[in-house]
């Protein structure tokens, strides 16, 4: 790995972090006896490497939850991590907040529209790496319309709705008592003057 040049230059091949440290050049007159001598220091840069602790990071949204998303660098010099999101570089604030050497990323009061890939990126003066952390955010159930129904004893039908937002998409179930109706059920019950009323559940 090391070579000798015809002009006196030393040739580094493939050069390592094991290869930095002080190098002596020395020049001899050796018909006189004469000798100088220099030392050159060699430091190598080491380009950055960078890992995310977890790949993908859930959360909920609207609830005042904070996401910690997480990336771990090495390298030499010791490189710095900076955040970025939709190409946007994040930057301690009312909605981000990030530790003393940027490794740790907080989003704060998670909401929907937080969710995507955010990139975390490693720099030194060798060059710079890049990995994604995925944030997944759920939005809890919610309903958002229904109606009350006044019915006589004596109506054929009565058809009671309910409508339910949230991310995964809720599915809805009914309850009457201690019975809980199955998807298509057709329930009837039969009055002790056995008329009998077919509720449909949508």
């Amino acid at each position: 790995r090391y070579k000798i040049m015809d002009n006196g230059h030393l040739l580094i091949r493939g050069i390592k972090k094991a290869d930095e440290g002080m190098y002596n050049c020395e020049a001899r007159v050796m018909a006189r006896g004469e000798i100088d001598f220099r030392m050159i220091k060699v430091i190598v840069n080491v380009l950055p490497t960078i890992r995310a602790r977890k790949s993908e990071v859930n959360a909920t949204a609207d609830v005042g939850e904070s996401a910690l998303l997480a990336c771990d660098a090495d390298g030499y010099p010791e490189p710095t991590v900076t955040w970025a999101h939709n190409n946007v570089v994040l930057e301690t604030g009312d909605k981000y907040s990030l530790n003393e050497d940027g490794s740790e990323l907080v989003i704060k009061e998670v909401k929907k529209v937080d969710e995507g890939d955010y990139t975390c990126i490693a720099k030194n003066k060798a060059g710079e790496k890049s990995e994604e952390v995925s944030l997944n955010v759920f939005v809890l159930p919610n309903i958002t319309y229904f109606n009350n129904q006044t019915a006589s004893e004596f109506d054929e039908e009565v058809t009671l709705t309910c409508e339910a937002s949230g991310d995964p998409t809720p599915t809805i179930s009914w309850r009457f008592g201690n019975r809980v109706f199955t998807e298509g059920e057709q329930a009837s019950w039969t009055r002790p003057d056995k008329y009998e009323v077919l509720l449909k559940i949508s």
